[in-house]
């Protein structure tokens, strides 16, 4: 029977290459956090429910290892190389081949063995340097995403099956910087983009992979806020004493809905630039304008963001009179110095790292 945290790296593995269980999970985050009194019970409720034997701590905890594990995405890749400045003129470009060997994984580039390259968070990079032939930066994703359209990036790619494996980003080769594109199981040219779609490609990727990482730390967050409240819970002092770490909830509350919110604006974008490129492959033609199909869906975005902001803080308020009453002042002095030197060093210490990553 799988522990909880394998359960937790399969989740966020199939996060990665599902569209629909990603749009699930955030709805799930922001109902855990529709009330001052954070519920991730929610969470795990949805985790259970979608046939993940695991809880949301675990996810928080040990599942964004996974986004940092170059290994399942071994396989040779088919590229295409569009000058960035001229990115109708489109070329296929050299074959990628990620292999894992006796001390790791290893990557090649036109049959040539990569040196000093890095991989973390779905984006492996090297640089120029020694025998490598090109400088690069590509994030990794999986076509397929599980929406009508095929999902951001497109669908399946040809002959390869449901989800292979892809890449996007930019490379310096041959001295000059291109957009870059990859699939596995594709042979060259069967996944040639139209002018108008080879960039969005690259660009709609990269947010993808953007979003996932904020739902991961917004999930961190609301563990960690209701931790913090549970121990705030715990401290029968006097309110006073309590005022410090209970500004420190609010604030993470607070980090919480703004990234809702700014997820709520991706999702809108993301899904909007996915029918562009649907529209422009079914026709043959490059992308409309956002501004001729996405507006509607840029405001309903927005109004997902902020569904996670209209709440009140009543219940803040009565957890300061309940902890008011009841307890001496030198136990209380005692249990307030060990929150406020432990636990609020946590959570400012998850705040900052977010900032640092948003």
């Amino acid at each position: 029977m799988p522990d909880n945290i394998s359960e937790a790296q399969r989740f966020v593995r199939d996060l990665i290459s599902d569209w629909s269980l990603y749009n699930g999970f955030v709805g799930a985050e922001m109902q855990a956090t529709a009330n001052p009194v954070y519920r991730p019970e929610i969470l795990d409720n949805f985790l259970v429910g979608q046939g993940y034997r695991t809880t949301v701590q675990d996810v928080a905890g040990s599942g964004q290892a996974v986004l940092s594990q170059l290994g399942p995405w071994q396989g040779t890749y088919a590229t295409e190389l569009a000058p960035t400045d001229d990115p109708g003129q489109q070329v296929q470009g050299p074959e990628v081949v990620i292999g894992l060997g006796a001390d790791g994984p290893t990557v090649s580039v036109g049959g040539t063995a990569l040196t000093g390259f890095t991989y973390s968070m779905l984006t492996l990079s090297w640089t120029g340097a020694g025998t490598n032939p090109s400088a690069a930066r590509v994030v990794m994703h999986r076509a397929g995403t599980g929406s009508a359209s095929g999902g951001p990036g497109g669908g399946a790619s040809a002959g390869g099956g449901s989800n292979p494996p892809q890449f996007a980003g930019t490379c310096t080769y041959d001295g000059v910087q291109h957009d870059w594109v990859g699939y596995v199981g594709t042979q060259p040219g069967t996944r040639a983009r139209t002018p108008g779609t080879f960039l969005k490609v690259v660009q709609i990727i990269d947010k993808v992979v953007g979003a996932i990482n904020q739902a991961l730390m917004v999930a961190q967050l609301i563990h960690s806020a209701y931790e913090t409240y549970l121990r705030i819970q715990g401290i029968q002092g006097q309110v006073q004493r309590l005022e410090p770490l209970q500004r420190q909830l609010e604030q993470a509350q607070a980090q919480v809905e703004q990234r809702l919110a700014s997820i709520g604006r991706a999702q809108a974008d993301i899904e909007t630039t996915a029918r562009q490129i649907a529209s422009a492959e079914s026709t043959g033609g490059g992308a409309a304008p956002v501004e001729e199909q996405g507006g509607t869906t840029a405001q309903e975005g927005e109004a997902r963001g902020r569904a996670s902001s209209d709440v009140t803080r009543t219940e803040a308020s009565d957890v300061e009179d309940d902890v008011a009453s009841g307890v001496e002042d030198d136990a209380a002095g005692d249990v307030a110095g060990e929150v406020t030197g432990d636990v609020a060093g946590d959570v400012v210490g998850i705040l900052a790292d977010l900032c640092c990553c948003a």
